[in-house]
């Protein structure tokens, strides 16, 4: 396999972390007192520092996900001089959606014209693309395929899926980690260069730790044996950060 060309998109509405603290200010102050939140904001603090954040990119009034993924896809055509017509492959590999079903692929597959594509989903959170690059060169080793795009957009994580109610500040450590995403768009076009031949993958799943961060759905807890705790709602983002990372 061979990765011939990487396109990407960035939203234009850039988000500060004096930004987040604000908000939060505002969303908890019916909640906390005020000493309980500026103990809360100096937590804040601390943990962007410690995860590096500074800013985060998210759409700005107009803008929508799929204008990012063409936008990427696109860049990536153009750069490795590919035309529609020759992309046999469409794999989506991000977390967004629009739906659950059908997948999500279909609809990029006909807003770029890849009108000669197979285009399905993969979805393995963190390690999707990772994921969707071994499916590929499977697929580009047996002949099936010669030549794929693999497409992720991640947005919506503020509007959607991060949880503001933050009616304490021992609920922090769970929903920081939102706070600290942005959006953007990425397209990986390959091929089956034989020349490079040389790829390698090892995947370890330990589904005991699944619960440690997720967006649940409605019914979450039907489908799990893990105790989900009492402070998860279905939509929303929850990591226990310190804990992933430990056993990561």
């Amino acid at each position: 396999m061979h990765i011939i060309a990487i396109g990407h998109a960035l939203p234009t509405r850039c988000i500060t972390n004096d930004w987040i603290e604000g908000a939060i200010q505002e969303r908890t102050a019916r909640f906390l007192s005020e000493d309980d939140r500026r103990v809360l904001i100096a937590r804040i603090r601390h943990y962007l520092a410690a995860a590096g954040t500074t800013v985060r990119y998210h759409l700005d009034e107009g803008e929508r996900p799929i204008d990012l993924v063409m936008t990427a896809a696109q860049e990536a055509l153009t750069s490795a001089g590919v035309m529609k017509e020759d992309v046999d492959f469409v794999i989506y590999c991000g977390v967004s959606r629009g739906w659950l079903e059908p997948a999500t692929a279909p609809a990029i597959q006909a807003a770029v014209g890849l009108g000669n594509a197979a285009a399905f989903d993969v979805l393995e959170a963190c390690a999707g693309w990772l994921r969707a690059l071994q499916i590929a060169d499977s697929y580009l080793r047996t002949g099936t395929y010669r030549r794929g795009l693999i497409v992720n957009c991640e947005c919506g994580m503020f509007d959607r899926h991060a949880d503001w109610a933050l009616d304490s500040i021992d609920t922090l450590e769970r929903k920081i980690a939102a706070f600290t995403i942005g959006e953007a768009a990425t397209a990986t076009l390959v091929d089956d260069d034989r020349n490079r031949n040389d790829v390698r993958f090892a995947f370890r799943t330990i589904g005991t730790h699944a619960a440690l961060c997720m967006i649940p759905l409605e019914g979450a807890e039907g489908f799990t044996r893990a105790d989900l705790g009492t402070q998860w709602s279905p939509g929303r983002f929850f990591s226990s950060s310190r804990e992933l990372l430990t056993v990561a």
